[in-house]
């Protein structure tokens, strides 16, 4: 049985995206927006390391991953999701421009 075309660039952007998640552990790549903590919170954007989803934040910092949730699981998701969807999106685009070249060779 066939392989769908697919499941190889599905395969490539999961392996991409687990990659570039925990390099983002180590290196601050996952944009996000910092403000001390006080009554009227002014974020600044920044780049941040995504810290251990299962510690506590630190006091003082409110840090909002891709602006959207204050909770370390929840960048860790969407730093997963949004590499391993922008990825599929450039293989299949990849995929599709190379899929249009003219063979004229007659191979049999």
């Amino acid at each position: 049985m066939e392989k769908p075309k697919i499941l190889g660039d599905l395969n490539k952007s999961t392996i991409i995206a687990v990659i570039l998640t925990i390099v983002s552990f180590i290196f601050p790549i996952v944009p996000c927006k910092v403000a001390p903590v006080i009554a009227t919170p002014v974020y600044a954007w920044s780049m941040c390391k995504l810290p251990n989803p299962f510690s506590q934040n630190l006091l003082g910092i409110s840090t909002k991953f891709w602006a959207n949730s204050t909770e370390p699981m929840t960048g860790l998701v969407l730093q997963f999701l949004i590499v391993f969807i922008l990825t599929t999106i450039i293989f299949m685009i990849l995929k599709r421009k190379s899929t249009k070249v003219l063979d004229l060779t007659h191979k049999k």
